[in-house]
């Protein structure tokens, strides 16, 4: 008769199958975070070209007031679309399906009904929006600087009328998003975005002579991107039976739970897009430009960060909530702790980059046409100081979707309201001293005291954070960037000697950059950073894959 095996030995294998099926989460995660960084990165490419061409075809007449108009309907986006709206219902979806109870039809209601609500609520405010759309900017854009220049405040109402219906298309689209993330399908949701900004730039290389006004071609572009993103998700929905259909039964008990967890979270993210709202206020009492070199500085920094950070986070959410579901708190703390030290890993040497080379980027990607010298001066003062708002930003993407995954949003609501009230206080006075960059530090120093705030919440709210560990990676980092940094100095005058031109950029992106980077990374194999090997380990295999058979 075959004995029982000893406890030991039952342990041992409960523990082995724990930590391979751990693996292969993990794994899955990283796997759908390339795919979802992928998707975004081509996104944020092509709206770079995007910003490029905006840059060198409009003057900031135009693109201050496209700009302001263009804001409007993205707070309300995050707010509602990819806010705390969207991550309230992705727990509770995958607790519909893969929770004690589960039920595919349970999932699907609630995805109609939350759909249902979204689309009355996102209607019944663009109306609003469209016929008080002149009060409405009185209060956005008061400053003297912004309302005395003849013809702007007429060309942003018109502007903003023309956008603000974007609002219906991109909640719906992100609602969509969502329910293919929490169906662990990453890739179609990150690349279709790109669609949008493809319509955008063709949209601004139409003949302006073709339309009333100037600029009336980049918002009618608008709409016709927004359609063709959420239309390009229909089917995959159709096909896996989960497209939303508009519904009488809202009022479920799943629905429910989605509001109540939200309202938090839609406080807390109310409070960022005050924070915005307050940006664009104190930017129109600024000289002409501000709106403009702001976005931009803005549309830099999230390049590298929407590559990670954001990409990240979109994935972790699901894998998170689905720890929770299932009730394994310890693979939450570690897969938390170890995200952290990958987003420290990543954003010190590149935000340190970005600092270092703020002027020649600007320089290189935008100085054409109508952007000037004066506009290279001041968009790479700020980007110089949003620097700092990469690490915070990011390590913030990675920390609030362990909060949601909890049902916790209150807490990064009262973070967010701190951060907030320091802001107002700090920019003004910031403002006084430094101008366009002074608000630009004080946005920065908020984002800074949100992120402090977090962590000091975490494991008293959530699970065990690894300070030490974290502060230990955080140190060798820096050392590795410090490394990186002393090199670059050291050539620069090389890299100043090439001058202008794109073989200044062709040098700097594909000699400076690179060796840079690649002694971050021999000097973090050095002090023994796990991490950094395992966000360099899978380009260095694609680099040998395409060397090592013509090497032979």
């Amino acid at each position: 008769m075959k004995s029982d095996p000893p406890p030991q030995t039952l342990q041992s294998e409960a523990s082995s199958s724990s930590g391979t099926k751990r693996g292969h989460l993990q794994r899955h995660v990283a796997l759908g975070a390339l795919f979802v960084a992928m998707g975004t990165m081509a996104s944020r490419i092509l709206g770079l070209v995007r910003e490029v061409v905006l840059a060198a075809y409009f003057p900031r007449f135009v693109t201050d007031a496209f700009f302001v108009a263009w804001r409007l309907p993205n707070m309300f986006r995050r707010l509602l679309g990819e806010g705390a709206l969207s991550v309230s219902f992705i727990p509770v979806f995958i607790d519909c399906l893969n929770g004690p109870e589960s039920d595919p039809k349970r999932a699907r209601e609630l995805a109609s009904g939350v759909f249902t609500l979204l689309l009355t609520l996102t209607t019944i405010l663009s109306a609003f929006a469209i016929i008080y759309m002149e009060p409405l900017l009185n209060i956005l854009a008061p400053g003297e600087a912004y309302q005395s220049v003849e013809g702007k405040v007429e060309a942003t109402i018109r502007y903003s009328r023309l956008v603000f219906c974007f609002l219906i298309l991109i909640t719906t689209y992100a609602l969509y998003t969502a329910i293919l993330n929490s169906l662990k399908k990453f890739a179609l949701p990150a690349l279709v975005p790109a669609l949008l900004n493809v319509v955008l730039i063709l949209g601004a290389l139409l003949p302006q002579s073709w339309f009333p006004f100037p600029g009336d071609g980049l918002a009618l572009s608008v709409l016709v991107g927004g359609v063709i993103q959420f239309a390009f998700l229909i089917p995959t929905l159709i096909r896996l039976q989960f497209l939303p259909k508009f519904t009488t039964k809202i009022l479920s008990q799943d629905v429910f739970r989605v509001f109540r967890t939200a309202i938090p979270g839609l406080i807390g993210m109310s409070i960022l897009q005050i924070t915005t709202f307050f940006n664009v206020r104190f930017a129109s009492e600024l000289p002409e430009g501000s709106q403009s070199w702001i976005y931009w500085a803005d549309r830099l920094v999230e390049l590298p960060l929407s590559l990670f950070a954001v990409s990240l986070g979109s994935v972790l959410l699901p894998t998170l909530s689905e720890y929770v579901s299932r009730k394994n708190f310890e693979a939450l703390s570690e897969s938390s702790n170890y995200q952290l030290r990958l987003v420290i890993c990543f954003t010190f040497p590149v935000a340190f980059i970005m600092y270092l080379l703020a002027s020649p980027l600007v320089e290189l990607i935008f100085l054409r046409g109508e952007f000037g010298e004066s506009d290279l001066l001041a968009t790479a003062s700020i980007l110089e100081v949003y620097a700092l708002v990469l690490i915070s930003s990011s390590l913030v993407r990675v920390v609030v979707p362990s909060y949601y995954a909890v049902k916790n949003t209150w807490f990064p609501a009262t973070a967010s309201l701190i951060a907030l009230f320091a802001h107002l206080f700090m920019a003004p006075l910031l403002m006084k001293e430094m101008g366009v960059a002074g608000l630009a530090l004080s946005t920065a120093l908020s984002a800074t005291i949100n992120l402090f705030l977090l962590l000091m919440g975490f494991s008293p709210l959530i699970t065990r954070l690894r300070f030490m560990g974290l502060a230990a990676v955080a140190a060798k980092v820096f050392i590795a960037t410090l490394a990186m940094g002393a090199f670059l100095k050291l050539f620069a005058p090389i890299y100043l000697w090439v001058g202008r031109g794109s073989l200044k950029l062709l040098f700097l992106l594909t000699v400076m950059v690179p060796l840079g980077l690649l002694l971050f990374y021999l000097v973090s194999r050095m002090l023994q950073i796990k991490e950094v090997e395992d966000l360099f380990q899978p380009l260095f295999r694609k680099i040998r894959g395409k060397i090592w058979p013509i090497a032979k």
